[in-house]
């Protein structure tokens, strides 16, 4: 009896030791407030490095997914944006930075969705379900950075993803990177002085894209219009500042005079 009892122990069938939990199995978003603190540090550091302005936040929807399109000058982008807007952001990311070890972890940690030349429908169809989940999916029409800091022509990977999950497109235009050690500007990344300390960098974001306008040419224009309109605020407050050094100067330059005649 006791060796009948041995073999039936023996010969029972397996049971993996959370069959009984599978159900009720949890996952981590990626929004997650765990994944949010320790992520705090470089979007701390970037406020740091650089005065940050964002106008046009409003047209970001509170909640629900959204594409974000816009022009990409500098290595410094994706933290920046991150910096300047209230929600977690997922990116889409050229499949070549998954392959350099220095980068692997970091597009890992961000969930950044790779995205292959040779296999764009695979990334497409990623993005769309992160719409679906409701997440901020941001990409780089341009397909990489500027190299003499003008937007480029767009492709059409966004407007495919945002019909597919029914999701809206606002633009947006970042300046004051261009120049910056981390874009292309003179002709290499990374080994220059930097313009300055502190530089202001400003981020404009416009109305999400009418049905009319969910293509390539017509996205352009809409991220050329804010860029038009940041390129015009920086003029005008150029304008009154200089305006207002030359009162300054004006009133200094009268009471020194004044002071001289009083002395004579």
């Amino acid at each position: 009896m006791l060796r009948d009892r041995m073999s039936a122990q023996i010969n029972r069938p397996r049971v993996p030791a959370d069959a009984g939990q599978r159900r009720i199995r949890l996952t981590v978003p990626y929004s997650s407030w765990i994944k949010r603190m320790a992520s705090m540090g470089p979007f701390l550091l970037t406020h740091c490095i650089y005065r940050i302005r964002a106008t046009g936040t409003h047209y970001l929807p509170a909640s629900g997914g959204v594409v974000l399109v816009g022009n990409h000058v500098s290595f410094a982008d994706v933290v920046v944006l991150q910096a300047a807007l209230p929600r977690a952001i997922r990116y889409l990311g050229a499949v070549w930075l998954f392959e350099r070890w220095w980068l692997r972890w970091v597009m890992k940690w961000f969930e950044v969705i790779p995205v292959a030349r040779t296999r764009p429908r695979e990334a497409i169809q990623r993005a769309a379900r992160s719409l679906e989940d409701g997440e901020v999916v941001c990409l780089f029409p341009e397909g990489g950075i500027s190299r003499d800091g003008e937007l480029q022509e767009l492709r059409a990977g966004f407007s495919a993803m945002a019909r597919l999950a029914g999701a809206p497109v606002v633009p947006f235009y970042i300046d004051g990177l261009s120049r910056s050690i981390f874009s292309f500007h003179g002709g290499r990344f990374f080994w220059k002085l930097p313009k300055g300390i502190r530089p202001e960098v400003r981020i404009s974001l416009g109305s999400p894209l009418e049905p009319d306008e969910m293509n390539p040419a017509a996205a352009r224009r809409r991220v050329l219009e804010l860029k038009r309109s940041l390129q015009e605020t920086r003029t005008a407050e150029s304008g009154k500042a200089q305006e207002r050094f030359s009162l300054n100067f004006t009133y200094l330059s009268a009471a020194e005079g004044g002071l001289q005649a009083g002395l004579t």
